[in-house]
């Protein structure tokens, strides 16, 4: 069970893991609960930055996605990326890729996302986003920059399959007796909702601190830094037209560096705003 936990959490949120290794670090992810303290949603944050020089006018948003979520999640992004000048996204893409609600990927990692939509009733991110928006500028790596990226590393699916096991492995060994997965069983068992897996993956979603450091130094990493280089490379771009509201809408394992990367730029951290991603 444990073991298709961890399966499952990677298929939700790859490369969307949310990386936390100190008190102070922004928190991406939490589980907000109702007054009588059970809980009521994952939810997700939209974090806000801010640029120290006193422009005020200029913000970029970190907004982290969630690959499978509720219906009306994916419909309250589309509303508030209205709002943007740009929204810079991720997808490793030919450029000139135009994503419909008929894109399909025939990845492994895709077609289990959505087995998992299904099982949990959720809805999937490539189905349900509206990127046909004007305002959506593609900011990721081609394949083929990908694949370089990845070989110039040392790095290969394989690697990568590897360093997700041993760390689901190293996470097994410090909870060796279950602790952490009894809190989840927990919440699912003394919940309300119709779908009580879907309490559970989401608890194991918001503590997924234990796995810091999967794929190796992030800023390092092909997966993580070189994809968020090209994203703040693209960010300049806009800023340098002009642009001054601002979304990264990119999986939530790339926050961390990205926002280490925006700190570097200049910017300071501003105000979070918390979204409801799934509700049980």
């Amino acid at each position: 069970m444990r073991a298709f936990r961890h399966l499952a959490l990677l298929s939700l949120l790859l490369p969307a893991l949310v990386l936390a290794d100190d008190t102070t670090a922004t928190n991406f992810s939490r589980i907000d609960s109702d007054e009588l303290n059970q809980p009521r949603a994952l939810q997700v944050a939209i974090v806000s930055y801010t640029a120290k020089d006193g422009a005020d006018d200029l913000r970029v948003d970190l907004v982290g996605a969630i690959h499978v979520g509720d219906a009306d999640y994916y419909a309250e992004l589309n509303q508030r990326f209205e709002n943007y000048e740009s929204v810079l996204y991720e997808l490793v893409a030919p450029e000139g890729t135009v994503i419909t609600p008929e894109t399909e990927s025939k990845s492994a990692i895709s077609n289990l996302q959505r087995g998992m939509r299904t099982m949990l009733g959720l809805a999937y991110q490539l189905e349900e986003v509206n990127y046909m928006q004007p305002n959506f500028v593609h900011a990721d790596l081609t394949p083929d920059e990908m694949s370089a990226s990845m070989d110039a590393r040392g790095e290969s699916l394989y690697t990568y399959f590897w360093q997700a096991f041993f760390a689901a492995h190293r996470e097994m060994n410090r909870d060796p007796l279950g602790l952490r997965g009894i809190k989840s069983m927990s919440a699912a068992l003394n919940t309300d909702s119709d779908n009580p897996l879907k309490v559970m993956l989401a608890h194991d979603f918001a503590d997924l601190d234990r796995f810091d450091g999967m794929f190796g130094e992030d800023s390092a990493s092909a997966i993580i830094g070189a994809r968020n280089e090209r994203a703040i490379e693209v960010l300049r771009g806009e800023l340098d037209d002009g642009k001054r509201s601002i979304a990264i809408f990119y999986g939530a394992a790339h926050m961390r560096d990205l926002e280490n990367r925006l700190l570097e730029l200049g910017f300071s951290t501003g105000e979070t705003t918390w979204v409801d991603a799934w509700v049980f």
